[in-house]
């Protein structure tokens, strides 16, 4: 296992957990979904109303890409062909902010 992605997938861990990033300053969950490279939704409709269940973050690419998953509270890093994945406690309301900003916006209006 690549000891640089192993240290990137446990910084980014550390910010969600504290609320801090590596310079000492404080994360706020808006700004995080704002500053992510790219966004996929993950949305039920298999029974009923559609419900929002959660969203893939990507935070990093090229070296390492990596991922936060709020519906499954994992952080997961690639690099090559390694893959490293650590869950983490939302310190920061990353998946309410997420429901928040785009818990309806996929409805038909």
């Amino acid at each position: 296992m690549d000891k640089a992605l192993m240290h990137h997938v446990d910084a980014e861990v550390r910010l969600l957990e504290t609320g801090v990033d590596c310079d000492g300053q404080p994360v706020e969950a808006f700004a995080y979904l704002e500053d992510a490279l790219d966004t996929q939704l993950a949305i039920n409709v298999t029974e009923g109303e559609p419900e929002f269940c959660g969203a893939e973050l990507c935070v990093a690419w090229g070296g390492p890409g990596i991922w936060v998953d709020t519906q499954y509270h994992t952080v997961t890093g690639y690099w090559g062909g390694d893959k490293y994945e650590r869950t983490f406690r939302d310190f920061i309301g990353l998946t309410q902010a997420a429901e928040s900003k785009w818990g309806g916006t996929w409805r038909k209006r």
